[in-house]
């Protein structure tokens, strides 16, 4: 009962500090960089051509 209590207070605390700080900055910057210029190009030109053709 001690060893789980003190054990995995440790890991769970530590390890997930550790994770959530590097990978989540890893991902936000490349990922979000990725969908941002991605999906504006998308919604940029099907809207307009939606505009476009139903506007003639």
């Amino acid at each position: 009962m001690q060893i789980s209590k003190s054990a995995n207070r440790q890991i769970g605390k530590s390890a997930n500090q550790q994770i959530s700080t590097s990978a989540n900055q890893h991902i936000s910057k490349s990922a979000n960089q990725q969908i941002s210029t991605s999906a504006h190009q998308q919604i940029s030109t099907s809207a307009h051509q939606q505009i476009s053709t139903s506007a003639n």
